[in-house]
């Protein structure tokens, strides 16, 4: 009966990879098309970094407000529950830090750089040990990956607190022209596919 049933399971899988990689292939023009606009608002973003971390500080700003108001109101709404206090805290602390972040968007885009530095330095220095220390395969590119998160760390922090304000938004960008360009190659081998 199980191996009856794992020729069902198999033979299903495979007809839904088939059925799958036809549809790619008939709407490969969309991963194009879709690629080349995030190419785009990520050279954008890049080109005005200041004004892309500025706007995603206050986007942050907002949705914290936002999860503070909510958390908040429920929490009063069901006061009988346990963790009243604990959920109270949140939903004040969130509103809180969400109106301190709109109040100053351009001290908070010089903490947050900081504290991005702060994690790719410590990030970095323990990829780079657990790499010298360990015998996993691939274990150069685990080094590699270690030594990069290190050294822009240490950039980050070397030219803050201006990398503050240019930091989040070239991130994002380089995020959003790796995304499109891994989309754009995807239906270009997507278009190949027969």
């Amino acid at each position: 009966m199980n191996a009856m049933h794992a020729t069902v399971y198999g033979n299903t899988m495979d007809s839904l990879l088939l059925e799958e990689k036809e549809e790619m292939h008939r709407r490969w023009y969309w991963f194009l098309i879709v690629g080349t606009g995030l190419v785009i608002l990520g050279a954008f973003a890049i080109v005005w970094s200041v004004l892309t971390t500025i706007s995603t500080v206050l986007v942050l700003s907002w949705l914290l407000i936002i999860s503070g108001l909510v958390l908040t109101v429920h929490t009063l709404a069901r006061r009988s529950r346990a963790g009243f206090f604990a959920n109270l805290l949140s939903g004040i602390l969130y509103l809180l830090v969400g109106m301190i972040m709109l109040g100053n968007p351009g001290i908070s885009a010089v903490t947050l750089t900081l504290m991005i530095a702060m994690f790719l330095i410590v990030s970095g220095a323990f990829i780079a040990v657990s790499a010298i220390t360990s015998a996993w395969p691939n274990r150069g590119w685990m080094l590699l990956q270690g030594v990069v998160s290190l050294v822009l760390g240490f950039l980050i922090y070397r030219q803050w607190p201006i990398s503050g304000l240019w930091v989040i938004g070239m991130f994002i960008g380089i995020e959003m022209m790796l995304n499109g360009w891994g989309m754009v190659m995807l239906g270009l081998a997507v278009r190949k596919l027969r």
